[in-house]
C-alpha cells in the first residue's frame, strides 16, 4: 500500500485538480464554446456541421461554396468527427451534443496527461515521490494548455509524453510488437486529429530512432531492427498523405505558402516565463523589452532553466579545467533519455527555423517544409525532455545528498524545486479555466438570443444556394485573405449550420 501511495495521491490530486478548475464544462460541457470568437468558433463550425449536417464524408460542404474542403483541411477533428457522424444516424443526440463530447475529451487529455507523465518517469527509475511532484508540475506547466482558446485540436497535453513513453518501451523491451502496434495506431490517430500534432510527435520520436542507432555500437548488425523501429514510427505519415492525396479533389493548392518564418520560436519562449508569477518581475527587470512569441510557448520552468544554466556552468568549468567531470556522468547517465534531449534539441532548433534563417534562400529546396507556417509549436517535445531531464537530475543530487546523510536537506530541495514547478503552473490554469467558459454554446438552439431564433422562422433554406457575408471575408488560403469581423463570421457559422 505504502508504494502504491506516491500514484493514489496523483489519482487525487488530477481528480480535484480537474473538478476545481473545470468543473463547469466536465458537468456542463454542451453548454461552453471555448472561445467565441476567431479560430476556435470555425474549428466548433466545421465539427459540429461535419457530423450533423454534411452529405459526404470526404469533402466538407459547410464552407467555400460552391467547391467545398477536403475535410482534412478543415480543423474539424477528422477522426473524432468522422466516429460521431458514423453513428449520428443511428444515436441523434450524438450529434446535438456533439460539442459537449469534444469539451470533455479535451478536459479528459488533461488529466491523462498526469499519468502518462508518471509512467514516464517512473520508466526512467525517478523516485515514484519525485515522479509524482514532476508529474503534476509537467501537466499544470504544459504549454498546450493554451490551444483551447483557439487550436481545440493542438491542446492534447497527453500526445507527446504518451507517446514518447510507447516508444521509450519499444526501445528497452525485447516484446517490442505490442508497442510498435501501439506506436503505430497512436501516431496515425493524431495525425487524423491534427496533422501539425502528429508530425510534431513523428518528427520528435524518428529522432530519438536515429540517434539511439547513430550512437549504438552495433549499428549494421542492428540495421534491420532500426529499419523497421523507424518505419513503424514514420509509416503513419505516408498512409496520411496517401489518403489525403487520392482523395482530395481540389485543385490550385498553392506550394509556396507564406509564414514559415512568421511563427518562429526563440530562445526567451522557452527559458523565460510568459506568466505569473516570475513575468511581472521579469517585464520590470527588462523595462518590457522581452517580446516573446505566442505561438512558441514551451517555458520549462524557472527550476528547469536554472538546471540548465549551471549544467552549462559546470560543464564549461570541466573543459577548461580538464577534469573528468563525474558529476556531469552521473547527471547524464541515461543513455535513451541523453537520446531523448538531442532529438529535442534538434527539434527545437527546426522550431527556431535553424538553419533556414541563417542561410538565404535554403527553404525554397525544401518547399514541404514551407506548409509549416508555425514552426514554433515544435519546441513543445523539448519542453517535456527539458521536465524529465531536470527531474532525473533531482533524482541524482538526492541519491548523492542521501549518501551524505543530508536526507532532510535532499527532501527540502526536490520540495522546493519541484514545487516551483506547480506553483508557475497554477496561473495557467485560473487563466484559462476563466476563458473557456465565457462563451456559450452558439450551436445550440437553446443557447441563442432571440433575435437568431425569430430570424430562424422567416428563412427557408431550400431558396438559397449559399451564404455571402458582407463585408466579405476570406481566411485560410495562406496567400490571400481578406480580414474577419468576428460578429459577421460568426452570424454566418450559425444561420449555415
Amino acid at each position: 500500500m505504502i508504494k502504491k501511495l506516491p500514484f493514489l495521491l496523483l489519482v487525487l490530486f488530477s481528480i480535484l485538480m480537474v473538478l476545481f478548475f473545470y468543473h463547469d464544462v466536465v458537468f456542463h460541457p454542451n453548454q461552453y464554446l471555448f472561445n467565441g470568437e476567431g479560430d476556435a468558433v470555425k474549428n466548433y463550425f466545421t465539427y459540429c456541421y461535419y457530423i450533423k449536417h454534411n452529405p459526404s464524408y470526404i469533402n466538407f460542404e459547410g464552407m467555400n461554396y460552391p467547391f467545398g474542403e477536403h475535410f482534412l483541411y478543415t480543423d474539424c477533428h477528422p477522426v473524432i468527427a468522422g466516429f460521431l457522424k458514423s453513428f449520428s444516424g443511428l444515436f441523434p443526440l450524438l450529434s446535438h451534443y456533439s460539442i459537449g463530447i469534444l469539451n470533455f475529451i479535451i478536459i479528459l487529455s488533461v488529466f491523462l496527461t498526469f499519468f502518462a507523465s508518471y509512467f514516464l518517469l517512473r520508466e526512467f527509475k525517478i523516485n515514484p515521490w519525485l515522479s509524482l511532484l514532476y508529474s503534476i508540475g509537467m501537466t499544470l506547466l504544459a504549454p498546450q494548455i493554451f490551444r483551447m482558446g483557439g487550436h481545440l485540436a493542438l491542446s492534447y497535453s497527453v500526445a507527446i509524453p504518451f507517446s514518447w513513453l510507447l516508444t521509450i518501451r519499444i526501445l528497452k523491451t525485447d516484446s517490442k510488437m505490442i508497442y510498435m502496434l501501439l506506436l503505430f495506431l497512436n501516431n496515425l490517430l493524431w495525425l487524423f486529429i491534427h496533422s501539425y500534432l502528429g508530425i510534431i510527435i513523428i518528427f520528435f520520436l524518428s529522432m530519438i530512432v536515429m540517434v539511439q542507432w547513430l550512437s549504438d555500437a552495433n549499428k549494421w548488425k542492428e540495421f534491420k531492427r532500426y529499419i523497421i523501429l523507424f518505419t513503424g514510427v514514420c509509416l503513419p505519415v505516408i498512409l496520411f498523405y496517401v489518403v489525403a492525396t487520392l482523395t482530395d479533389t481540389h485543385t490550385g493548392r498553392t506550394n509556396n505558402p507564406s509564414g514559415f518564418f512568421q511563427y518562429t520560436a526563440e530562445l526567451d519562449d522557452v527559458f523565460l516565463p510568459n506568466h505569473a508569477p516570475l513575468k511581472p518581475l521579469l517585464d520590470q527587470l527588462t523595462g518590457n523589452i522581452i517580446k516573446q512569441q505566442w505561438e512558441a510557448w514551451s517555458y520549462v520552468g524557472f527550476s528547469t532553466t536554472l538546471l540548465f544554466v549551471i549544467l552549462i556552468i559546470i560543464s564549461l568549468i570541466t573543459v577548461f579545467k580538464r577534469k573528468k567531470g563525474s558529476m556531469l556522468n552521473e547527471f547524464f547517465g541515461s543513455r535513451i533519455l541523453n537520446h531523448s534531449l538531442i532529438a529535442a534539441f534538434i527539434v527545437l532548433l527546426f522550431a527556431m527555423a535553424v538553419p533556414f534563417k541563417q542561410i538565404d534562400h535554403l527553404i525554397d529546396y525544401l518547399p514541404i517544409l514551407k506548409q509549416f507556417r508555425a514552426t514554433g509549436r515544435f519546441a513543445w517535445p523539448f519542453y517535456f525532455v527539458a521536465l524529465v531531464f531536470s527531474a532525473s537530475v533531482m533524482q541524482q543530487i538526492y541519491s548523492r545528498m542521501e549518501i551524505q546523510n543530508r536526507k532532510i536537506a535532499a527532501i527540502f530541495l526536490c520540495l522546493l524545486v519541484g514545487g516551483f514547478n506547480i506553483i508557475e503552473g497554477i496561473p495557467y490554469h485560473i487563466e484559462n479555466s476563466g476563458s473557456i467558459t465565457r462563451a456559450k454554446n452558439v450551436f445550440n438552439k437553446e443557447m441563442l438570443l432571440p433575435s437568431y431564433t425569430n430570424a430562424f422562422k422567416t428563412i427557408n433554406p431550400s431558396n438559397f444556394q449559399a451564404i455571402v457575408a458582407l463585408p466579405f471575408y476570406y481566411q485560410g488560403s495562406e496567400c490571400f485573405s481578406r480580414p474577419r469581423i468576428y460578429n459577421t463570421v460568426n452570424a454566418s457559422f450559425i444561420f449555415s449550420y
